[in-house]
């Protein structure tokens, strides 16, 4: 037996000893590969998640874990935004080192993670039956964190973050000047005995335009009603012109919580930033610079995504004939401004949905979306009247160019796009061997 599938064996058989261990000690444990796939688990596991029972098996990424989990919470308004939950449920699977409490299945449970060094990751669950670390009953500000004394809650006064403190109900008890000011309040009185969904909520209706609201709503509703029942975990959320909080709920040893308000909107919007200008620099990095047509780079990405929708598709590889005269004759000059003049007959010949690319010298490529044979031939003859209508002349001479066609059709993802772009290819060359200006169909005779 090779050296790794002896090495991988032995690993199950250890996750399997682990898992029976801590089933005697009424643990749950679930264990993730390196791309978040479901390695081992073990019977608590499926008490704890009775959901995952009959589902889960070897292999299972752990997005479709949580999607049972969500499904399992939520309701049919939350669930829209379902994808919200799972992002940021793998969030904190990958990032969140501290041990945190949530409530689930009537369960206070409480759940830390572990990177073990071969990259796999460890879920372990222990039941709190008194439910220790969660929001417990009460109405009063009773030694918060050793809060009991206004010299106590004076030194949350000295924090540059917003501080509040909730009841078993989450009403605000307490809330330090950084939080009346964050949230837009006048004076504290203002903030207390709201819980913080009222405080966000009441922030966006009054200050959020309708369309901010729309955009943001994934974000709010995920924030206010999952983040918040993860206690020791930060969760973020959008505010009203453009800013953010990251906000920690801690439970405290009096059963009432702490939360901590960080204002990391100039991080977020910097984060904004980078990516407009990522995404602007990709599509960049996709275009033709001399006619403003797609280029060759952004070609397998297109014929990927083609190949996923119903077809037939059809691809035209369009070589022009005798453009080796302009440039020899008029210069390279006249032959970039013959190019982009070309480039335009070619996004007037076909629809809007279609795709038109130069992939280098003389040559494009057009995509003809949801185009048979027949119709993409049809195309192709309209192309290469186009283009042979078209001269023009320098120092008295007159130049002309044609075009010569090789079409392929394709549907599904049967043959690669390098496949594809070789039969056009063929096709085409076949098509000038045949006296140029002509349209050839790969495969047919």
């Amino acid at each position: 037996m090779p050296y790794e599938r002896l090495h991988c064996a032995f690993e199950i058989m250890v996750y399997s000893l682990t898992a029976s261990v801590l089933d005697s000690l009424e643990v749950a444990m679930c264990t993730f590969d390196q791309q978040d796939c479901a390695i081992a688990w073990n019977d608590y596991f499926l008490r704890f998640f009775p959901e995952h029972a009959g589902n889960i098996h070897v292999g299972e990424h752990y997005a479709r874990n949580l999607e049972r989990f969500y499904r399992s919470r939520l309701s049919q308004d939350e669930l829209q935004h379902l994808d919200r939950y799972v992002q940021d449920g793998i969030r904190r699977h990958r990032l969140n080192g501290r041990a945190y409490t949530f409530t689930h299945g009537g369960r206070t449970l409480k759940v830390s993670v572990t990177t073990l060094p071969n990259g796999h990751r460890v879920r372990v669950w222990i039941h709190l039956p008194n439910g220790e670390g969660g929001i417990y009953s009460g109405g009063s500000l009773n030694g918060v964190a050793g809060a009991s004394t206004p010299d106590a809650l004076q030194l949350f006064e000295l924090l540059a973050d917003g501080v509040t403190m909730h009841d078993a109900a989450g009403r605000i008890l307490y809330a330090n000047d950084r939080f009346v000011d964050m949230y837009g309040f006048s004076l504290k009185e203002e903030a207390l005995g709201r819980t913080y969904p009222q405080v966000v909520l009441d922030l966006w209706n009054t200050t959020g335009t309708p369309e901010e609201r729309h955009s943001a709503m994934p974000s709010i509703s995920a924030a206010l009603v999952d983040g918040m029942q993860f206690r020791g975990v930060s969760f973020e959320i959008p505010l009203p012109r453009h800013r953010w909080m990251r906000v920690t709920v801690t439970p405290t040893s009096d059963r009432q919580t702490c939360v901590f308000h960080a204002d990391i909107s100039m991080e977020k919007n910097d984060k904004v930033k980078m990516h407009a200008l990522a995404e602007r620099l990709m599509q960049e990095s996709h275009r033709d610079a001399l006619t403003g047509l797609l280029n060759r780079r952004s070609l397998n990405p297109l014929l990927q995504g083609f190949a996923s929708e119903a077809g037939p598709h059809s691809i035209l590889f369009i070589d022009l004939d005798d453009f080796k005269k302009v440039n020899d004759s008029a210069g390279h000059r006249v032959g970039d401004d013959v190019l982009r003049e070309i480039s335009e007959l070619l996004r007037r010949a076909v629809r809007e949905h279609d795709k038109t690319v130069r992939i280098g010298g003389d040559e494009f490529v057009v995509l003809l979306r949801q185009c048979n044979s027949l119709q993409a031939a049809e195309v192709a003859r309209k192309i290469v009247k186009s283009v042979s209508g078209y001269s023009f002349s320098v120092s008295e001479s007159a130049f002309c160019v044609g075009a010569s066609v090789g079409i392929r059709t394709f549907e599904g993802a049967g043959d690669s796009p390098d496949v594809l772009l070789h039969d056009a290819d063929v096709a085409c060359y076949e098509a000038k061997r045949l006296g140029r200006g002509r349209v050839v169909v790969f495969g047919c005779d």
